[in-house]
């Protein structure tokens, strides 16, 4: 199936990860993690588990070291 019909198949997880998109952007580090599990459960088989791997080591860094309450959710790469 091409990835453009893929997508149009995926409205509840593109909704959910819209959400967790935000509460990650807002610092809802509790909230997130949870619709991130959600949207793992709801992906299966778009192959994105990376992606999601990826915002539950940020969000780990980020309670470990918190950005400023102004932070805009922009993630600064330390290495390539």
């Amino acid at each position: 199936m091409p990835a453009r019909r893929r997508w149009k198949c995926w409205p509840v997880p593109r909704r959910s990860t819209s959400s967790s998109s935000a509460s990650y952007r807002s610092q809802g580090w509790d909230e997130a993690l949870a619709l991130i599990d959600r949207c793992r459960k709801l992906a299966n088989g778009f192959d994105v588990a990376g992606l999601y791997d990826m915002y539950v080591e940020r969000i780990a860094a980020y309670r470990a070291d918190p950005p400023p309450p102004d932070w805009n959710g922009v993630y600064e790469a330390e290495s390539k």
